[in-house]
């Protein structure tokens, strides 16, 4: 992989932080269609910390079936 690949693997996995704490389904989607890493973990948490504290389940389904990791801890 590139730098340059890496660096957008690394933007896609950003945004999907933000989508699964916003609950965005549809975006969730598309940025794992597009590559972004489900297990990506930024201070300790994961997309599916985000989605689970803030309590979006649609989310959190999407992203079990994308394969994230459960036994991650946060900080």
């Amino acid at each position: 992989m590139s730098q340059q690949d890496a660096a957008e693997v690394l933007a896609l996995s950003e945004r999907l932080l933000i989508a699964a704490h916003k609950g965005q389904v549809e975006c969730v989607v598309q940025l794992i269609n597009k590559g972004a890493k489900v297990a990506v973990t930024k201070y300790g948490r994961t997309p599916l910390h985000l989605a689970a504290y803030k309590g979006h389940l649609e989310v959190i389904r999407v992203l079990l079936k994308a394969g994230c990791n459960l036994d991650v801890q946060d900080d």
